[in-house]
This record gives structure tokens, C-alpha cells and sequence, in this order.
């Protein structure tokens, strides 16, 4: 049948003889006729600087637009790691009186915005031409670009650590003279380079390691936050005060009339005193809170002049708005200090609250709103953090139900943004240094035409932004805004959890949909979501059902797992509005953190599709095996970047085993040769040789330097494999090694078109950036506290690991290693509690030197384990034991006796434990009940710390032996590992599956020793992660030495 026949049946199916019925399927027909090109043309549109410069993407980049654009592919799965998408940075942007402008556009004689807030002149203009830019990230969330030369007025830890005492005169004898303290208390800073400021980005402590706050480095930069910027008074139709409360409390969807809901009276007079003539506001009958705002007739010719504030309202474009659709107009934003305060004042009036420790917080279902507010706390001097999601509910009938999702933004400002007498008792005036930003970040972007400007202002200083997509999903959400707005079809795309739909739509798809709709002149019209206003987003009651509606057409997302993840078949529950819908064309994100069976009832969405073929996109980052990987296992056709060595050329793929990973030949656990390109603890294989060398398994120019030296080098020759070649590599099968292009231009024109499953699998090797990726690449895997994301977000590879469970040899090793010397940081323990005795596991923990200036994660894996005892035991010799061995902390298991877990937290310094597989923080306090008593607990993710042990007893310490030390008297055991009563099996029983992270007990549960040391891991994790990083006082270990029972 041919195509045109086959939407003709279509087209009588659903009785739809429509103009965009007519669209639709001649959108269809185009689509199917030219593949994926068309798709391509209208993404270079969106891929172009905003003065109109077209960005050079890479050949592997184009072809797969042009693949998953191409409609004759049935199902294509794309996989890879995190962040591997070109940047493509915008112009940088800059504040005028009038709102922002683009850095090229400016001219002499333009006025700009200058740190002080005021207005300052434009006297000269100085294009830079191409220059290596530098994204500057802030630790509000905010981040500007600019070139290595660009100047910067910092302070240092050294200019804010001296403090202005009462009464205190400019000090003498200082680097800098003639300077008074600044509004902070402190020294001024200077102006610096970004040059400089990376080099001491951050605070270094004498010893030259990092100075750490809750496991990240300090920041040693730290910039003034513009003052209330001086823009022009603008001509308001709405007084500000007024507009901010309706915006927060006011109803304005049916777009006739106007309403108020708010129990403060004070804002209530407000408005009325605000409302123009002839316009009254009064309570709706019956109501308590809810108000109407209304014409006075008596004098006033309605039918005439109509309700002046509602005509106002329309042509702001506010009426006729959903609560997630509200957004501040910009004139609003453009206002004078003193109209965006009494704005603001509104807003905060109705939606905003102010805590009990004085902070302020804006809460909105608006996504736009709350980002408004955002920009309007800081143009007003204020500091405004992150914006962060949150989920309401209802309850109706008794039912708990989700509601519409919610965003949240806490700030601070010098002045009171409240007006309400009870929030102004709580709010409080902070302490000037508040009003700063400190410089988190740096990280190059690649190259733009970049342009100086000098200002007449004494500092010389302007107020800057930009904004930047870097994201993986970028080729989908472009597919997407592709479908929506040029084919009019309806899409569906599923994420894993609610949490990452609610992330992911307003952090990544509305930037999308409204840069491209922007770029092809769209606009939306009507009572549907304005897309150009970077929100679109139009949310139902259903948790399930968020939409964007554009053009006629409507994105709809949803997640596949309901709160009941996952049942005991293993399969997931579906939620009822993802059942129902209907979609022409279906997206999977996150595709590898499905629950099992969840994707299943997915594809009958497209049932109904106007496309043939009935598409799906998957996206998702390999997994531990059973992810979006299991599925492109079966795939009939696997593309994969290839390059050609210019040295010996070779082709062959641009694979990071091979091309940054040298192989070496091992053996199984039978015994049988096998080729590995990652240690047994899945990290890069290297090691330190008596001379200084190290002897490294990946391409490297200097083996006294290996990582420093590291490089991308051809897999068959070792030849190094430059930027450019990298850039050109192209899509080739690894199954058949046809190559892409060629592959596409096989697909027939007219149906019946194959039912293939296609898999594209992206590279590492492709990413743009002006660092060393090879060296970071091996930095990162040598020093991962967790093998298996590197392996999965860095080398884009699903997880792989030598032992799933402890190897006889690696405890042998154990056994067999030295102990080590001097005393421990500290003596932890773990309990596993049983019914007739219990089974108890004594650590001492030397940490390396210099690790209160480490990452958590860092000194875990560098730690050296020596332990005391591992076995059963009484209760009743369980305090003396701890006591004897100097145990200064520990956790006990709640089960099965709670109450017996408690009293031994009573006689001994160990505290309860309570196993949590699903928790998503490592550890977490909580409580537990037993019976009617309330108990304090440690929720622990048993799985983290199971895996902790085996990693430990995997990886090997510089001396060639496991981090685990095992007591010499274990030795006995070698030759005996079936009794229950060893130790061995105990450690060698239980076993983990990683392509689905489950673990599995020993048979017949003889795994008790091996619990015992997953608690006492805990233990350890907690006296790292909450900053208990002091060991408490204990006896001198050369005295417990002595007295150890072995």
C-alpha cells in the first residue's frame, strides 16, 4: 500500500477532513519521503548564535539528528555518557537601562548597567575576534562567559579574613594604601584577571591541600552582588503593588473578570487604595476570604468603558492565565528600584512567607513566575538562590493525591520585601557580607567571537549574563520541539520518577521549545501556554499528565513508575494516565533506570499514531546491564563513532577500551585467558614501580607522569588521535559495518519499511573541550569512590566487575598482607544481631595522611582496615569486648529485637541501625517503632555499604595488598571454609548482581560476619560524612594490642 493511500485510510478512520488534518499528513509525507533532512535544516536554525552565526557541529553529531529524525526508523535506542553534547553558548548578554541587550550590538554612546547599579556610557568598543571563552559558575546558580583576560574585582579569604574592629582606622603597614574597610567589614579586594582567579580558585591550606566545607573545596573568590539597579520609570497601567498580589493570590484564568483570595485585610486595603477610579473590591457572599473586583455602575458607563483594571490586565497579557502560567510582564521587570520593590512586595504579600529564622521564600506552581522573581531579588541587590522543585498534594475524599508540581526560591535582600505586619516580626535584616556571590566554578566552553567594552564608570565594571544548553537530551528535546511545531503532532515523553520529569521539563525542554520557537518566529495564541515565554507548560491534576500545548499540537509527559515501583514479580506499576493516552510518537529518558517491565505498556500509546511507523526514541545512560544496554544488545543494527588513524590508517571505533584503555591478558575464575581493560575494583589499572614508573595499561607520553601524560590513542598502532580527527569521526555499524550514511539511503522511500531496531552508542572522544579529556578521564577512575558510575557516566559503558562476590584469594591476600603501623584515627564496630548469639565486626581504620583535607568518598578508598575481630559472640561479652578493644563507635541491626538492640545501645557506644534498600541518601537519621516507644535510629542503604566491603577487599593498597587486614590466626580457616563457624564464608557468601544491584544471601544465611562488616562500614561512612571527623578519647593501642583475643 502506498503512503498516500495509507493516510487516506487513516484519515477516514478518524472521520478528520481538517486544514490541519491536511498539515499533519502532508508533514507526514514529506517527512517519510526525505528521511531526516528536513529535521536537520530546521536544527541548524536553533544551533545559531543569536547574531546569526552558525556553529560548526560535528560529522557523528549531524548524523545522528539524521537519524533519530528519520521516521522510517521504526525504534532507535541512544546511549552514552553524561554531558557528551557540544556546548553551544549564546552571546553573552548585558543589562541596560531598558532591559538586556546582546554584547554585539552594543555601540559608543549606548549605556549599560555598572556594578554599582547606576547607568554608565559605552565610550569605545574593542572586538576581540575568536577567543578561548571560560563559563564562570557562581554558588547562587548564576554563571557568566568570558575570555582569560577578562577582569574581575574579587576578594580573597585573605582580604575578608581582616575584620574591621569598632572604631578601627585603615591599618597601616598593608599591601594596599589609601583603602578604607568596605561595607563588609573587611579589606577591599582587587581587580584580577580569570586568569589569575583560576589558579587560585580555591582556599589552600599551609600544607598546600585544599581547605574542604562539607566535603567541597572553599571558594577563595568572592564578587559583590550588583546594587538595586537605576533603570528607567516605565509607564505602569497596573499600580505594582496590585499586579504582584494578583499574580500571586488573584484569579485571573477566565479572562472576564478578577478575583482575590487572601485572608490579610491589610492587602486587601492596599488594593483598594491602589484600584483606579470608578473599581471597587468587595467579598464575594458567603465567602470568608475570597473577594471580587468590580466596576462601581453609578456613574460610570460600564457597557462603554468596561472594568478599566481588567482592560489593563489584557493588554499585559495576564488575564486569561492558569496559576502555572502567570509570568511577570516585562515592563514590570524594567521598572525603577522602586516600582520592582512594591512588585515584589505584592508577590511576597500573597505567596511568600518568612520562616522563623527570618529567610524569605517565594513558592509558585509557575515555574516562569518564580524564575522572574528570581532575576527581580536580583536586580534589586538581593541574592537569590536556586530554584528547587517541590510536589504538592490534596486530599480528596479521604485520598492523598498528587497536585500540581511547585518551585521554590529562598533569598535575601537589605530591604523587607513584606509589608504584612506578621511577616514582618519575622523577617530580619542580614549582615552585609550575605550580599555577595562566590565563584565555584570554572570550566572552559570553546571558542565565539568575543568583544571588550569600556564604560565610563570609575570601576570600569558591567553587569553581565548568559545563558547556555549543555545537555545530553538536547538532539531528543530538538526532535521534539520539531514535532510539536512544524508536524503539529502529539508526543509523549516518559522519565523514570516523577522527580526527574519535574527536573528535567522546566531545566531542559521549555529552554528548548522556546530558543526554537523563537528562532522560527512562532508564537501561540489564545488560552494555550506561550511557549516564547520560557514556561508552556499548562499541568493538569494528574501527576502523570503534564502538558505543553503548541501550535495544535501537545507535548505530554509522564514517568513510568508509580510510588508502588516495583511488586514482587519484579515488574513495574504503571499509573492510569499513562495508560491512557495517545501519542504519534513516543520518548524514553533515563530509559536505563525503568523498573523492570514499566516500557511495556508504553508502546500501545501509539496505536493511534498518524506515522506509519509509530516511532520511539529511547535515551539513557548505560546501566549495570539490564538498562537501555540489555535492549541494544538485541538491536539489529549497533552505530558507533569510528575514526581513521592518520598514522597507520587504520578505522576502527573511537571506543575508550582501546583508544584511551590498553588491554592486558588475565584469567578467570576457572582458570581460562580473558582480555580486561579495568581492574577487579573496576578502575584503571596501574602500578607504582620501586623507581618512580608507573606501570600504566592506557596511552601515555611519560610513565614517571602516566596521568598527566594520558592521551586518546589509536587501538591498533598507539599513534595519538588529535581534536580534529576525534571531530571527524562518522556512525558505522559495529554488527555489519555498513556505515551510517550509506545505511540510510538503503531505507525505501514508500512502505513497507523494515522494522528495524537501531542503536546508537555515543563516545567520550567526542567531547569539545580545551582540557586534557584523557587525563581527567583517568583521573576521575583512579580516584572514584564508585567504579561503576564512572564507568557508566564517564567511559559510557555499562558497568562491568571481575568478582561479584569476595575471592578466596583476595582474603588469603588479606590475611597474608602487613598490618599497619601506628596508631588508628579509629575503632569502629558493626553488630549483626542474631536470635541465640550475635556476630561482631572491630575495625581500626588508619586514614592517609592529609585526609581532613580530602573528599569523603577519597578517603574511603584510601583507608587501610585493620581488623581486630570478626566472628560470634555472647551478649554478655559483647560491652567488655568493645570496651577492651577501644571502640569508640559503632552501629548495632534493629532486627530482630528491637528492644534488645536498644539496651545494647544503652551499655555500649554503639547506636541502632536500621537497613533501608531504597533510601536515596547513604545515611540518614530517623526513627523506628517499637511497640508504642519511639526510637532513635540510623536509616542506612544497605546495598552502598554492602558493596563497600567487597570494594574493599577488591582493591589493593600500595604495598599490592587489599585495603581489608585480616587477623594471621584466620589462617586456619584456609584449608576449612565449609564449617559454619569460618569466618571464610562467612565473607565469601553473599553475592551481587550488577545489572540489577541486588544482593543475595549464602546458603543457608551463613553471611553474618559479612553484615557485621557492612554495619561497621556504616559506621565509618558516618563518621566521615557528618563531620565527626575528631576520634574520641580511647586507650593507647599499643595497650589493646596486647590484650587483642585472638
Amino acid at each position: 500500500m502506498l503512503l498516500d493511500e495509507i493516510l487516506s485510510e487513516y484519515q477516514k478512520s478518524e472521520g478528520d477532513d481538517s486544514a490541519l488534518w491536511k498539515e499533519r499528513s502532508q508533514f507526514v509525507a514529506r517527512s517519510l519521503r526525505v528521511g531526516g533532512a528536513e529535521f536537520v535544516a530546521a536544527a541548524r536554525q536553533y544551533g545559531r548564535t543569536d547574531r546569526g552565526q552558525e556553529l560548526d557541529w560535528p560529522v557523528w553529531f549531524e548524523q545522528l539528528l539524521l537519524a533519530i529524525g528519520d521516521f522510517r526508523l521504526q525504534h532507535t535506542l541512544t546511549t552514552g555518557p553524561s554531558q557528551i553534547g557540544k556546548a553551544q553558548p549564546l552571546d553573552a548578554k548585558v543589562l541596560t537601562p531598558t532591559g538586556w541587550r546582546l554584547m554585539g550590538e552594543l555601540i559608543p554612546g549606548d549605556q549599560v548597567i555598572a556594578a554599582d547599579g547606576t547607568p554608565s556610557t559605552v565610550i569605545a568598543v574593542y572586538p576581540q575576534g575568536l577567543k578561548d571563552i571560560y563559563r564562570v559558575s557562581f554558588d547562587d546558580g548564576s554563571s557568566a562567559e568570558c575570555c582569560d583576560d577578562h577582569l574581575w574585582y574579587t576578594q580573597t579569604a585573605s582580604d575578608r579574613g581582616v575584620k574591621a574592629k569598632p572604631g578601627a582606622l585603615k591599618p597601616r603597614g598593608t599591601r594596599q594604601r589609601g583603602w578604607e574597610f568596605t561595607e563588609y567589614g573587611d579589606r577591599p579586594g582587587t581587580v584580577k584577571s580569570l586568569r589569575e582567579i583560576r589558579d587560585t580558585l580555591y582556599i589552600a591550606k599551609p600544607d598546600g591541600s585544599l581547605s574542604l566545607f562539607r566535603g567541597k573545596p572553599r571558594s577563595n573568590h568572592s564578587i559583590p552582588l550588583v546594587k538595586p539597579v537605576e533603570m528607567r520609570s516605565q509607564p505602569l497601567p497596573v499600580q505594582p503593588y496590585t499586579l504582584g498580589v494578583l499574580l500571586g493570590d488573584g484569579s485571573l484564568s477566565t479572562g472576564k473578570s478578577v478575583g482575590l483570595s487572601t485572608a490579610d485585610l491589610e492587602v486587601v486595603d492596599q488594593v483598594r487604595a491602589e484600584l483606579p477610579p470608578h473599581v471597587h473590591i468587595k467579598k464575594k457572599d458567603g465567602e470568608n476570604c475570597d473577594y471580587v473586583i468590580r466596576t462601581d455602575w453609578r456613574g460610570y458607563n460600564l457597557r462603554r468603558h468596561g472594568n478599566p483594571l481588567v482592560r489593563a490586565l489584557r493588554g499585559l497579557d495576564v488575564l486569561g492565565k492558569k496559576a502555572e502560567q502567570k509570568r511577570i510582564p516585562e515592563q514590570y521587570l524594567n521598572g525603577n528600584a522602586k516600582q520592582r520593590l512594591a512588585l515584589l512586595r505584592g508577590l511576597m504579600d500573597t505567596d511568600g512567607e518568612v520562616n522563623k529564622a527570618g529567610s524569605t521564600l517565594f513558592s509558585s506552581v509557575s515555574y516562569g513566575l518564580v524564575r522572574d522573581v528570581q532575576a527581580l531579588v536580583w536586580s534589586l541587590g538581593g541574592r537569590a538562590g536556586e530554584i528547587r522543585p517541590r510536589q504538592t498534594y490534596y486530599t480528596h475524599n479521604g485520598d492523598r493525591r498528587a497536585g500540581q508540581p511547585s518551585y521554590q526560591l529562598c533569598f535575601r535582600l537589605p530591604v523587607c520585601p513584606v509589608t504584612i505586619p506578621r511577616k514582618v516580626e519575622r523577617w530580619r535584616l542580614c549582615h552585609p557580607k550575605t550580599f555577595r556571590r562566590f565563584i565555584r566554578d570554572i570550566q572552559p566552553v570553546g571558542q565565539k567571537p568575543a568583544q571588550c567594552i569600556l564604560i565610563d564608570h570609575p570601576s570600569h565594571l558591567y553587569v553581565t549574563d548568559d545563558w547556555i544548553v549543555t545537555h545530553n537530551t538536547l538532539p531528543h528535546n530538538l526532535l521534539n520541539a520539531y514535532c510539536l511545531t512544524v508536524g503539529r503532532l502529539n508526543t509523549f515523553t516518559v522519565y523514570d520518577l516523577e522527580r526527574t520529569l519535574h527536573r528535567n521539563v522546566p531545566l531542559q525542554f521549555k529552554p528548548t521549545l522556546a530558543r526554537w520557537m523563537a528562532e522560527a518566529g512562532l508564537s501561540v495564541k489564545g488560552g494555550q501556554a506561550n511557549a516564547g515565554d520560557r514556561t508552556g507548560l499548562s499541568s493538569g491534576r494528574s501527576q502523570n499528565n503534564t502538558l505543553v500545548q503548541v501550535n495544535d499540537g501537545n507535548a505530554m509527559f509522564g514517568f513510568a513508575s508509580t510510588s508502588a515501583e516495583v511488586r514482587g514479580d519484579r515488574t513495574a506499576a504503571a499509573g492510569s494516565s499513562v495508560i491512557s493516552l495517545t501519542a504519534d510518537i513516543l520518548f524514553m529518558d533515563e530509559r536505563s533506570k525503568f523498573a523492570p517491565g514499566s516500557a511495556g505498556p508504553l508502546v500501545r500509546r501509539l496505536d493511534a499514531s498518524i506515522l506509519p511507523t509509530r516511532p520511539i526514541r529511547e535515551l539513557g545512560t548505560p546501566g549495570g546491564g539490564s538498562g537501555i544496554e540489555a535492549v541494544i544488545r538485541t538491536a539489529d543494527y549497533h552505530f558507533y563513532p569510528h575514526y581513521c588513524c592518520p598514522a597507520c590508517a587504520a578505522i576502527a571505533p573511537l571506543d575508550p577500551k582501546g583508544c584511551l584503555l590498553k588491554p592486558f591478558d588475565t584469567a578467570d575464575a576457572a582458570g581460562n585467558p580473558v582480555i580486561r581493560y579495568l581492574s577487579e575494583s573496576g578502575r584503571p589499572i596501574a602500578k607504582t614501580m620501586p623507581d618512580g614508573r608507573m606501570e600504566a595499561y592506557w596511552h601515555h607520553h611519560d610513565p614517571y607522569n602516566a596521568i598527566a601524560t594520558a592521551y586518546f590513542g589509536c587501538s591498533r598502532c598507539g599513534a595519538e588521535l588529535s581534536g580534529q580527527v576525534r571531530s571527524l569521526a562518522w556512525m558505522q555499524c559495529l554488527k555489519t559495518g555498513i556505515r551510517l550514511l550509506d545505511f540510510l539511503d538503503s531505507l525505501p522511500v514508500a512502505p513497507p519499511w523494515p522494522n528495524h531496531r537501531v542503536a546508537f552508542h555515543l563516545t567520550p572522544l567526542t567531547r569539545d573541550r580545551e582540557t586534557n579529556e584523557a587525563e581527567r578521564l583517568i583521573f576521575d577512575g583512579i580516584n572514584t569512590a564508585n567504579p561503576t558510575d564512572w564507568q557508566q557516566q564517564g567511559l559510557g559503558h555499562q558497568s562491568e566487575e571481575s568478582a561479584n562476590s569476595v575471592p578466596f584469594e583476595s582474603i588469603r591476600a588479606a590475611i597474608d598482607g602487613a598490618r599497619p603501623t601506628g596508631d588508628p584515627d579509629f575503632v569502629l564496630a558493626g553488630v549483626d544481631q542474631g536470635r541465640g548469639e550475635d556476630w561482631l565486626w572491630v575495625c581500626a581504620y588508619h586514614l592517609p595522611p592529609g585526609w581532613r583535607g580530602m573528599k569523603t568518598e577519597l578517603v574511603i578508598q584510601q583507608t587501610l582496615r585493620h581488623v581486630l575481630f570478626g566472628g560470634d559472640i555472647m551478649r554478655a561479652e559483647l560491652s567488655d569486648r568493645l570496651e577492651l578493644l577501644g571502640v569508640t563507635f559503632g552501629l548495632v541491626d534493629n532486627e530482630p529485637d528491637r528492644s534488645d538492640a536498644a539496651w545494647l545501645c544503652t551499655q555500649t557506644p554503639l547506636e541502632m541501625a536500621d537497613q533501608r534498600g531504597t533510601l536515596s541518601d547513604a545515611v540518614k537519621r530517623g526513627k523506628v517503632k517499637d511497640g508504642g516507644e519511639v526510637l532513635d535510629s540510623w536509616f542506612i542503604r544497605n546495598g552502598k555499604f554492602l558493596k563497600q566491603v567487597l570494594t574493599s577487599f577488591l582493591t589493593l593498597a600500595p604495598d599490592g595488598a587489599p585495603l581489608y587486614r585480616l587477623p594471621p590466626a584466620w589462617s586456619q580457616w584456609l584449608s576449612n571454609t565449609s564449617s559454619e563457624r569460618s569466618p571464610i564464608r562467612h565473607l565469601m557468601a553473599p553475592s551481587h548482581d550488577p545489572s540489577t544491584g541486588e544482593w543475595f544471601r549464602g546458603e543457608g544465611n551463613v553471611d553474618d560476619i559479612y553484615y557485621a562488616a557492612m554495619f561497621c562500614e556504616a559506621a565509618f561512612y558516618i563518621k566521615l560524612a557528618t563531620g565527626n571527623r575528631n576520634p574520641a578519647a580511647r586507650m593507647p593501642y599499643s595497650s589493646r594490642i596486647a590484650r587483642r583475643p585472638y
